[in-house]
């Protein structure tokens, strides 16, 4: 009798050590899908697209961020420019 009692035992261990593993499996199939998604998402993030260009320049030999930060004293001069003209057609507060 406790020959067969115990050999039960083992194979409900066996079937619950089975089901486990394959709950554990789903769960890290599930981790890996949601890192690969965030993944994804990085690659078309700003930052990405931003690192690219940087890499891309210098390839080129040309200096990004000094392109950046003309581009960006550029469309302050404009802003200021289009303020100016507010400030003229509707005066200044």
């Amino acid at each position: 009798m406790r020959a067969i009692d115990q050999s039960g035992g083992v194979e409900n261990i066996d079937i619950k050590t089975i089901e486990e593993l394959k709950s554990k499996l789903a769960r890290l199939e599930e981790s890996i899908k949601k890192a690969l998604h965030e993944q994804e998402q990085l690659k078309h993030s700003e930052w990405a697209i931003l690192k690219e260009s940087i890499e891309k320049a210098k390839k080129q030999k040309r200096d990004i961020l000094s392109e950046l930060a003309e581009k960006v004293t550029e469309d302050i001069a404009k802003k200021e420019n289009q303020l100016d003209e507010l400030k003229k057609k509707y005066g200044q507060r």
